[in-house]
């Protein structure tokens, strides 16, 4: 059988859209007036209960998971967290966002270091993804190369390095089955120079694309599979104090 078991099925209309549930919700929920045009989407628990205390975020009724919108001059921004995780609740969360209007998305999460000179903290600007997951094959065909926006891409990291922030360019796995990542997949990987491993950016990329959302990536390395054994965090400080300093940089990459 093939997968999707229907190829082609991104070329058609599908029977349940987002319009139609934000429609339903309008009706039956205190969903309001949604008015930001990007969006951050923190995978981080610890990052989001920050970022709502730090920038002042109204909270939205109404919507996947927890959104808020910032107040003041990043008003048009909002920072969405706790719909799950995984590129299927990532893609549920990015149709919601488009049908809203949202046109640029940054993601922010963390991930296990494939490469050897990785440590807790370091920070990833991904340009690519290899689509190990299934959601992304649902929206374009499997030809198709999960890619970042290069303009907010670029926009991303002219911040980063005025900022004089630590980070690395390139590739990573996208998964969805962390607890199947094998030391052959690990190996090959860290021979082809890929980064680091995590669960949203190919379907982050390819449902982006699919929707007219320009997307970015940041993510702040934590564990280790290196070694072909997995290594914990050896520093929760400095994964948090990472998450922080690219959120800082999203928001102003979006608010210019």
């Amino acid at each position: 059988m093939t997968f999707p078991g229907h190829p082609d099925k991104h070329k058609y209309t599908p029977v349940l859209k987002a319009v139609d549930l934000l429609a339903h919700r309008r009706n039956t929920s205190k969903l309001r007036e949604f008015r930001a045009r990007n969006v951050i989407v923190l995978h981080h628990a610890a990052t989001l209960s920050y970022a709502v205390k730090r920038y002042k975020g109204r909270k939205i009724q109404g919507l996947f998971g927890e959104v808020y919108i910032l107040r003041g001059p990043q008003e048009r921004i909002a920072i969405a967290g706790n719909f799950g995780i995984g590129a299927p609740a990532t893609a549920a969360l990015l149709e919601e966002m488009a049908v809203l209007g949202v046109q640029r998305c940054v993601s922010i999460g963390a991930s296990g270091g494939l490469q050897r000179n990785l440590e807790a903290g370091q920070l990833i600007l991904v340009t690519n993804a290899i689509r190990d997951e299934g959601t992304s094959y649902h929206y374009a065909p499997r030809e198709t190369i999960a890619q970042a926006s290069l303009a907010l891409t670029n926009c991303l990291e002219s911040i980063l390095a005025q900022h004089r922030l630590s980070y690395l360019k390139g590739t990573v796995w996208t998964t969805d089955a962390p607890y199947r990542e094998t030391a052959a997949e690990v190996e090959q990987y860290q021979r082809e120079g890929v980064l680091t491993v995590e669960m949203e950016a190919s379907a982050l990329f390819i449902v982006g694309a699919a929707l007219g959302i320009e997307t970015a990536c940041g993510l702040v390395v934590a564990d280790s599979l290196a070694g072909g054994v997995w290594q914990p965090p050896s520093n929760n400080s400095s994964v948090l104090n990472s998450m922080r300093a690219v959120l800082g940089a999203s928001i102003e990459a979006l608010s210019s």
